[in-house]
């Protein structure tokens, strides 16, 4: 199975179950699929050919959801862009990358003017909302048919550009393909135990790795739902759990902090809650104790990189707050390796070291990077 199959099922299978929502919209699995195939006809229209480069400079928003989507469907690979970074660095990127199609939004109009000049692989600029003299997304895409796109793609192909920067040197683009970001997502999945019925909360940036496999792929593939948040405050997260019925997330450790802080948490009924992914940055025992205490023992740490992820899964199972010391001190760590993926800790020489001795961490899976 590749990425565009999984909207194409649930769209057969849930037709008229909501897929996600925006705000006040609401898009069932039926309507997502159709506007998906519209994109991709419409970007072939463009002559745009499989394996073509697609960046995306949005905010959250259901256009970045199809554009995730519409770009693994039609063969194309899809690098989505750090909104918070400056012109210059933006313009690195795309170059780098080779993209020959821009998608972003109108709030970003000044930037992509500032840096134009400089993108030497663009042919097309297409623009989500209001632009004059460009594209615009939504008048484009309307015009071409919903009829499924008939293109052979195979789990090798690129799917997705991802771009890190360690502490020296230029970002790498780290790319993935449909195999391997199967398999990310399937790690997930069945750590999670996600099922059919959950409805998720989608409150991280759709631009980093969390928000396509944790999110949109990993609750699409079982035909669960999505509330996505066009930005994350406390308030409009316990809003939306309560309203929607949330039974599962991905939060920041400062995010589970907000909340945590939040004066009227307690008028909020938060009792859906069944599991927490979190991870990206240490989480403290502190604020872990006070999260259990408040939403019950649901939360679950994920360690990755965007080369691999998940590497290692702290589940709830481990999380022993009030246990012997050798159990309380696992609440320090990243946890067990994760389903379908073989960990060691190595020397210099390539060697296993002993439990307790420093080494490096290496791993290996099908959700491992196809290379930078």
């Amino acid at each position: 199975m590749v990425i565009g199959d999984i909207i194409k099922r649930s769209a057969k299978r849930y037709p008229d179950k909501v897929a996600f929502s925006f705000g006040n919209s609401k898009y069932t699995f039926e309507e997502f699929n159709g506007r998906v195939n519209r994109v991709v006809n419409g970007l072939t229209a463009l002559g745009l050919n499989k394996g073509d480069m697609v960046a995306v400079l949005l905010d959250n928003c259901p256009q970045f959801v199809e554009l995730y989507c519409a770009s693994a469907k039609g063969g194309l690979a899809l690098l989505p862009l750090n909104c918070r970074l400056g012109g210059q660095d933006l313009a690195y990127l795309v170059n780098d990358a080779g993209a020959n199609t821009l998608v972003f939004g109108d709030n970003y109009l000044s930037v992509i003017d500032s840096m134009r000049s400089d993108l030497k692989t663009v042919n097309n600029f297409i623009v989500v909302g209001t632009g004059s003299g460009l594209r615009s997304y939504d008048e484009l895409f309307s015009q071409y048919p919903s009829d499924e796109p008939v293109i052979e793609i195979r789990e090798e192909d690129l799917a997705y550009l991802l771009y890190t920067s360690d502490t020296t040197g230029l970002p790498k683009g780290v790319m993935h393909t449909h195999k391997s970001i199967m398999g990310c997502m399937l790690n997930y999945m069945i750590m999670a135990g996600t099922r059919c019925n959950d409805v998720d909360l989608a409150a991280t940036p759709l631009f980093w790795i969390p928000g396509l496999v944790c999110h949109i792929l990993l609750n699409f593939y079982m035909g669960a739902s999505i509330v996505f948040l066009q930005d994350f405050t406390p308030e409009l997260a316990l809003e939306a759990i309560e309203r929607e019925g949330v039974t599962t997330t991905f939060l920041l450790p400062p995010q589970i902090a907000s909340l945590l802080d939040h004066p009227n948490l307690d008028k909020y009924d938060t009792h859906s809650l069944r599991h927490i992914w979190y991870g990206g940055v240490p989480l403290s025992q502190a604020v872990l104790r006070r999260a259990v205490a408040t939403f019950g023992n649901i939360f679950h740490q994920g360690y990755g990189l965007v080369e691999e992820t998940p590497i290692a899964v702290l589940p709830a199972a481990d999380t022993a707050l009030d246990g012997s010391p050798q159990e309380v001190k696992r609440l320090a760590s990243c946890g067990r390796e994760a389903i379908n993926v073989d960990v060691r800790v190595i020397d210099d020489y390539g060697n296993d070291v002993a439990p307790g001795e420093i080494g490096e961490l290496i791993a290996r899976g099908d959700n491992m990077m196809k290379g930078y």
